[in-house]
Protein backbone atom coordinates (compact mmCIF):
# COMPACT_ATOMS: atom_id res chain seq x y z
CA UNK A 1 0.00 0.00 0.00
CA UNK A 2 1.66 3.22 -1.08
CA UNK A 3 1.75 5.82 1.53
CA UNK A 4 0.10 8.20 -0.75
CA UNK A 5 -2.77 6.18 -0.01
CA UNK A 6 -6.46 7.04 -2.48
CA UNK A 7 -4.57 10.12 -3.41
CA UNK A 8 -1.87 8.85 -5.26
CA UNK A 9 -4.54 9.03 -8.73
CA UNK A 10 -4.54 12.69 -8.00
CA UNK A 11 -0.92 13.15 -8.00
CA UNK A 12 -0.60 11.24 -11.37
CA UNK A 13 -3.31 13.44 -12.56
CA UNK A 14 -1.19 16.36 -12.18
CA UNK A 15 1.96 14.84 -13.97
CA UNK A 16 -0.67 14.40 -16.38
CA UNK A 17 -1.41 18.08 -16.27
CA UNK A 18 1.98 19.03 -15.95
CA UNK A 19 3.15 17.85 -18.81
CA UNK A 20 0.31 18.86 -21.07
CA UNK A 21 0.91 22.51 -20.29
CA UNK A 22 4.70 22.24 -20.89
CA UNK A 23 3.94 20.49 -24.14
CA UNK A 24 1.43 23.97 -25.13
CA UNK A 25 4.21 26.33 -23.95
CA UNK A 26 6.87 24.33 -26.25
CA UNK A 27 4.08 24.33 -29.04
CA UNK A 28 3.06 27.91 -28.75
CA UNK A 29 6.78 28.92 -28.78
CA UNK A 30 8.10 27.17 -31.65
CA UNK A 31 4.75 28.34 -33.19
CA UNK A 32 5.48 32.20 -32.87
CA UNK A 33 9.10 32.33 -32.88
CA UNK A 34 10.33 28.72 -34.59
CA UNK A 35 12.32 27.84 -31.42
CA UNK A 36 11.64 26.12 -28.21
CA UNK A 37 12.65 27.41 -25.14
CA UNK A 38 12.75 24.03 -23.16
CA UNK A 39 15.52 21.86 -24.13
CA UNK A 40 14.15 19.10 -22.22
CA UNK A 41 11.94 18.26 -18.96
CA UNK A 42 11.77 15.38 -16.27
CA UNK A 43 8.82 14.85 -13.95
CA UNK A 44 8.41 12.62 -11.16
CA UNK A 45 5.86 11.60 -7.72
CA UNK A 46 8.18 11.92 -5.28
CA UNK A 47 9.38 8.47 -3.88
CA UNK A 48 7.91 7.33 -0.13
CA UNK A 49 11.50 6.92 1.21
CA UNK A 50 12.16 10.52 -0.33
CA UNK A 51 9.19 11.39 1.75
CA UNK A 52 9.73 9.80 5.07
CA UNK A 53 13.48 11.29 5.25
CA UNK A 54 11.97 14.47 4.45
CA UNK A 55 9.05 14.55 7.07
CA UNK A 56 11.59 13.30 9.64
CA UNK A 57 14.65 15.88 8.50
CA UNK A 58 11.77 18.47 9.36
CA UNK A 59 10.42 16.74 12.56
CA UNK A 60 6.89 16.23 10.90
CA UNK A 61 4.24 13.22 11.56
CA UNK A 62 4.73 10.92 8.73
CA UNK A 63 0.64 11.31 8.50
CA UNK A 64 -1.89 12.13 5.27
CA UNK A 65 -2.60 15.25 6.60
CA UNK A 66 1.34 16.25 7.47
CA UNK A 67 2.09 14.72 4.17
CA UNK A 68 -0.51 17.34 2.38
CA UNK A 69 -0.30 20.36 4.32
CA UNK A 70 3.85 20.47 5.02
CA UNK A 71 5.49 19.37 1.55
CA UNK A 72 4.88 21.28 -1.50
CA UNK A 73 6.85 18.43 -3.90
CA UNK A 74 4.82 15.75 -4.00
CA UNK A 75 5.13 16.43 -7.83
CA UNK A 76 7.94 17.94 -9.33
CA UNK A 77 9.15 18.89 -12.55
CA UNK A 78 12.20 20.25 -13.83
CA UNK A 79 12.33 22.00 -17.03
CA UNK A 80 15.72 22.93 -18.83
CA UNK A 81 15.77 25.71 -20.69
CA UNK A 82 19.52 26.67 -23.73
CA UNK A 83 19.23 30.05 -22.43
CA UNK A 84 18.34 32.11 -18.90
CA UNK A 85 16.14 33.75 -21.45
CA UNK A 86 14.01 30.97 -22.16
CA UNK A 87 13.95 30.15 -18.09
CA UNK A 88 12.03 33.55 -17.67
CA UNK A 89 9.87 33.08 -20.75
CA UNK A 90 8.53 29.47 -19.60
CA UNK A 91 8.65 31.25 -15.92
CA UNK A 92 6.22 33.64 -17.01
CA UNK A 93 3.90 31.42 -19.21
CA UNK A 94 3.25 29.73 -16.28
CA UNK A 95 3.17 32.30 -13.83
CA UNK A 96 0.32 33.98 -16.22
CA UNK A 97 -1.75 30.79 -16.72
CA UNK A 98 -5.07 30.93 -15.54
CA UNK A 99 -5.64 27.41 -14.60
CA UNK A 100 -2.34 27.54 -12.23
CA UNK A 101 -2.24 30.00 -8.84
CA UNK A 102 1.46 30.50 -7.87
CA UNK A 103 2.04 30.09 -4.09
CA UNK A 104 5.57 31.03 -3.92
CA UNK A 105 8.54 31.65 -6.24
CA UNK A 106 12.06 31.50 -5.71
CA UNK A 107 14.98 33.19 -7.73
CA UNK A 108 18.46 31.58 -7.16
CA UNK A 109 19.09 32.99 -10.13
CA UNK A 110 19.13 36.55 -9.32
CA UNK A 111 20.30 35.92 -5.18
CA UNK A 112 22.43 32.06 -5.65
CA UNK A 113 22.75 30.22 -2.99
CA UNK A 114 25.52 30.53 -0.55
CA UNK A 115 27.07 27.19 -2.44
CA UNK A 116 26.31 28.75 -6.48
CA UNK A 117 23.35 26.78 -6.84
CA UNK A 118 21.09 28.75 -9.20
CA UNK A 119 17.43 27.89 -10.32
CA UNK A 120 13.88 29.44 -10.25
CA UNK A 121 11.44 27.64 -8.51
CA UNK A 122 7.68 28.10 -8.17
CA UNK A 123 5.42 26.23 -6.21
CA UNK A 124 2.16 26.26 -7.90
CA UNK A 125 -1.38 24.63 -7.32
CA UNK A 126 -3.79 23.66 -10.37
CA UNK A 127 -7.07 25.61 -9.75
CA UNK A 128 -8.86 22.27 -9.62
CA UNK A 129 -6.26 20.69 -7.02
CA UNK A 130 -5.51 21.44 -3.61
CA UNK A 131 -1.97 19.55 -3.44
CA UNK A 132 1.16 22.14 -4.27
CA UNK A 133 3.63 21.17 -6.73
CA UNK A 134 6.91 22.37 -7.70
CA UNK A 135 8.76 23.65 -10.91
CA UNK A 136 11.93 24.37 -11.36
CA UNK A 137 13.20 26.00 -14.24
CA UNK A 138 16.94 25.78 -15.20
CA UNK A 139 20.00 26.30 -17.79
CA UNK A 140 21.62 23.70 -18.78
CA UNK A 141 24.85 24.26 -17.10
CA UNK A 142 22.76 25.32 -14.44
CA UNK A 143 21.22 21.70 -14.33
CA UNK A 144 24.63 20.19 -15.04
CA UNK A 145 26.25 21.83 -12.01
CA UNK A 146 23.30 21.14 -9.49
CA UNK A 147 23.52 17.43 -10.92
CA UNK A 148 27.29 16.85 -10.47
CA UNK A 149 26.86 18.95 -6.71
CA UNK A 150 24.01 16.22 -5.76
CA UNK A 151 25.94 13.46 -6.60
CA UNK A 152 29.33 14.81 -4.61
CA UNK A 153 27.22 15.98 -1.82
CA UNK A 154 25.90 12.68 -0.79
CA UNK A 155 29.34 11.02 -0.54
CA UNK A 156 29.55 9.96 2.73
CA UNK A 157 33.50 10.79 3.75
CA UNK A 158 34.67 13.88 1.92
CA UNK A 159 38.32 14.66 3.09
CA UNK A 160 38.98 17.98 2.04
CA UNK A 161 35.50 19.31 2.37
CA UNK A 162 36.33 23.04 2.18
CA UNK A 163 38.43 22.76 -0.77
CA UNK A 164 35.51 20.87 -2.60
CA UNK A 165 32.92 23.41 -1.79
CA UNK A 166 35.19 26.37 -2.73
CA UNK A 167 35.92 24.38 -5.99
CA UNK A 168 32.25 23.86 -6.44
CA UNK A 169 31.20 27.63 -6.26
CA UNK A 170 34.03 28.70 -8.53
CA UNK A 171 32.64 26.33 -10.92
CA UNK A 172 29.00 27.82 -10.27
CA UNK A 173 30.01 31.41 -10.86
CA UNK A 174 32.21 29.76 -13.87
CA UNK A 175 29.40 27.87 -15.39
CA UNK A 176 26.90 31.24 -14.77
CA UNK A 177 29.27 33.58 -16.82
CA UNK A 178 29.18 30.68 -19.68
CA UNK A 179 25.19 31.16 -19.75
CA UNK A 180 25.65 34.80 -19.92
CA UNK A 181 27.97 34.47 -22.69
CA UNK A 182 25.66 31.81 -24.48
CA UNK A 183 22.59 33.96 -23.84
CA UNK A 184 24.77 36.97 -25.49
CA UNK A 185 25.54 35.11 -28.49
CA UNK A 186 22.02 33.92 -29.17
CA UNK A 187 20.51 37.53 -29.00
CA UNK A 188 23.02 38.49 -30.69
CA UNK A 189 22.10 35.86 -33.74
CA UNK A 190 18.43 36.46 -32.79
CA UNK A 191 18.88 40.39 -34.09
CA UNK A 192 19.81 39.23 -37.51
CA UNK A 193 17.03 37.25 -37.95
Amino acid sequence: MSIYGDRLAQLEAIVEKGKTLIQEIINEEVKTSGISPIEHFKYRIKCEESLINKLNLRCLPVTMESIYTNIHDLVGFRIICSYTSGVRTVANKIISNENIDIILSKDYIKHPKPNGYRSLHLIVKLKDSDVPFEIQLRTIAMDSWASLEHQLKYKREIKHKDLIVAELKMCADEMSSTDLTMQAIYDLIKEEN
